[in-house]
């Protein structure tokens, strides 16, 4: 009988309070390793409480325990409405402090996000403005081009008529040096 009653009672502190890592990995026959697997898995729930993990063997067990942790006559009333938080905020200097150092970083972050925008901006005009200079430049290289190959076919045709004449006037050498055989 005294057995069975400190099985009970090891029972009902497994389910009250969990039993630590070890102790559960010992009872299972596992090793740590293997509980630390389950418990990332979410095969199985566990909790940090005074430095030790306590391993549950259901969610409802670990929630049980976290409530009963909890001294609710200790904790501060919430807030009804964000009036009483502004008048919570003013009874502490140091809710206040960080308040307005969370308001001082808004605003430094809105102020950041303002000149990045304007760079962004920026860099968008020029972007275009050099888009534009480079379309210009390759369409006037473009029209210089044609302007270089019009001219280079006037002098092919000069250089071919000149050729022509050339070969004319050569004809006309060697007719006028030839004896006339009359």
């Amino acid at each position: 009988m005294a057995g069975s009653d400190s099985a009970n009672l090891l029972a009902q502190t497994e389910q009250t309070e969990g039993l630590k890592l070890e102790d559960y990995s010992q009872k299972l026959g596992v090793s740590e390793a293997e509980v630390w697997r389950r418990l990332n898995a979410g095969e199985l729930v566990g909790r940090a409480a005074g430095g030790n993990v306590r391993v549950f063997h259901s969610p409802e067990a670990a929630q049980s325990a976290f409530d009963a942790d909890i001294d609710p006559a200790g904790l501060p009333p919430l807030p009804e409405t964000s009036k009483d938080l502004v008048r919570t905020a003013d009874r502490s200097t140091e809710v206040a402090l960080l308040l307005d150092h969370l308001s001082l970083a808004k605003e430094e972050n809105k102020e950041i996000l303002r000149m990045a925008q304007e760079s962004i901006r920026k860099v968008s005009e020029l972007s275009d403005s050099l888009m534009q200079s480079k379309n210009l430049l390759i369409a006037s290289h473009e029209q210089e081009i044609a302007l270089l190959r019009e001219k280079l076919h006037h002098k092919d045709a000069e250089i071919r008529e000149l050729k022509r004449k050339q070969e004319n006037l050569e004809m006309l050498a060697e007719a006028a040096l030839l004896p006339t055989s009359r």
